[in-house]
Order: structure tokens, then sequence, then C-alpha cells
């Protein structure tokens, strides 16, 4: 039996994509290239935007794989899981660390109902909705997550805290 390959998808800092395939690994770090990212906005949204373009070029060029799993950071990678889908037929699983763009309208930084706002509401919601599957973290982020019109049965609680009933004095 073949043992499993796994490919990864790698974001450390602007403009890098590395691909790893286990077991034989070959990690190159964004400074041993040279790249040390944008510090003014526009230029970390032009980074932002190569990444996923490089992003998209890479996984199109990779060897078909059964299942995508995308987190998110960077925010709506999973797109380009879709995207994998669509041309591809692999299954997307999108694991939400974090939501997007409820968090920086909850922290201030984007307005509610502003028009990057709706965009990107937009966009989390395609997303989720098109989904294989969607783990959430927690029974608040399944609310939410069923608030954005994902069906239930798609979605997988995977708690990341222990649960107080689980934990027993010896």
């Amino acid at each position: 039996m073949a043992s499993p390959r796994v490919a990864l998808l790698l974001r450390e800092r602007p403009w890098s994509v590395l691909r790893v395939t286990m077991p034989h690994c070959d990690v190159r770090t964004p400074e041993d290239i040279g790249e040390e990212g944008s510090k003014s906005t526009l230029g970390r949204a032009a980074d932002f935007v190569l990444f996923y373009i490089a992003a998209t070029f890479r996984v199109l060029t990779l060897p078909k794989h059964d299942v995508v799993v995308c987190f998110t950071t960077p925010p709506f990678i999973a797109a380009v899981g879709l995207l994998l889908r669509l041309f591809r037929g692999t299954r997307t699983v999108v694991w939400l660390m974090d939501m997007y763009p409820d968090v920086p309208v909850a922290a201030g930084m984007m307005r509610a109902g502003s028009l990057s706002h709706r965009f990107f509401e937009w966009l989390d919601r395609r997303i989720l909705r098109n989904s294989d599957a969607v783990v959430v973290l927690g029974r608040c982020m399944a609310e939410r997550v069923r608030a954005k019109g994902v069906d239930p049965a798609r979605m997988h609680l995977v708690n990341v805290w222990s649960d107080p009933n689980e934990i027993r004095v010896l």
C-alpha cells in the first residue's frame, strides 16, 4: 500500500507559497529567499492579492487530492479550495478558527454595512455554503455559521477547550 501524500500550502510571509510533501520536506522560509513583506496597508493588501493568485496557480498545478482542508489564515483562502472542488472534484473542508468579516467588524476595524463588509460577508457565506463540510470550534460559532445559511448536517463541532465534565480529579 502506498504511503499517503500530504501537500501543504503555507503563507508565512507576504508573497511566499511553499509546497511541502511529507515525509521528505524541503521547507524554505521567506527569509531564505529574501522576502521581507510590506508594512503599509496598501502594500499588505497587494501582498495578500498576490499570495491568493500564486496559491491558486500552485494548487491547480498539484496532483489531484481527495480532500483539501482550509483554515481561516489568511482570511478567505477557502475560496482557493473551492476552485479545486470546481476544477478537480476535490472535497473542501473549511476549519474555522476565526470568522471573517465578523472579527474586523467586532474589533471596529470595518464598519458593518460598508461596501467592504457586504462584499466579504457575501464571499464568506458563499464559501461556507459551498464547502463539503465546515468545522466549528464551539456552539456559539456553530450558531453564527448556521445563521449564515450553512446546513447543520455539514457542520462538525471540534471543541478546542476541555469539557469540564470530562475532567476528573485523580
